[in-house]
């Protein structure tokens, strides 16, 4: 809907009715001066597709997403991809029990510090390669609703977090990785990772 418009530094859409709307894939795609998005309060209810949404809007620092009815979304890929500029995002009331593909979700977010994923509910979660890539600033992820059962790779998931101090992964599930090619790369400041139930002596990490 917006996607491509380089130029444009805010939008006000809180009079529009987006309660059937279905898909919002791409609607920001690269509008890189972006900087505000005033949503309606009206709930999402019919929403399907919302994957590279904000992708590559690099000057977008705050987004609310606390409106949006994610129950019936199946990818959350590249979502926030390339937000370089983004400090603070509001997610909690993501419903994600029906996600199956987040790869690159926050990849290159740049300036967030902190993530707080403990609400997800990820069971049907296949993909999640790259998640977190690039997220230079990032200092702590709480990933404890994170049981990966369905996952096969791990492959680049904290490539380049070079600020996160510690990790704790002892609730993820191993049994169908096969892949968790440069997992840990780039994490310069890691001095802590409790990896209890991984076993990973076959991988190459």
């Amino acid at each position: 809907m917006f996607g491509y418009f380089s130029s444009l530094k805010n939008i006000n859409i809180s009079n529009i009715d987006i309660s059937k709307v279905t898909r919002m894939s791409k609607m920001f795609l690269r509008c890189k001066e972006l900087e505000y998005i005033e949503f309606p309060n009206n709930k999402t209810k019919e929403l399907k597709e919302i994957s590279e949404m904000l992708e590559d809007c690099s000057s977008l620092k705050f987004f609310d997403l606390s409106n949006f009815d994610t129950k019936q979304i199946k990818f959350f890929n590249n979502l926030f991809n390339g937000c370089n500029s983004l400090t603070s995002l509001i997610i909690s009331s993501f419903d994600t029990s029906k996600v199956t593909n987040m790869n690159y979700m926050f990849k290159d977010c740049y300036s967030l510090i902190s993530l707080d994923l403990s609400n997800f509910d990820i069971n049907n979660l296949e993909n999640i390669i790259g998640i977190f890539s690039g997220c230079l600033k990032l200092t702590s992820i709480n990933l404890s609703s994170f049981k990966t059962n369905k996952i096969t790779s791990l492959d680049e998931i904290f490539k380049n977090c070079s600020s996160l101090i510690s990790l704790n992964l002892s609730n993820f599930d191993t049994k169908y990785i096969i892949n968790v090619n440069n997992m840990f790369s780039g994490c310069s400041s890691l001095i802590s990772i409790d990896l209890t139930i991984l076993i990973l002596l076959k991988f190459k990490i």
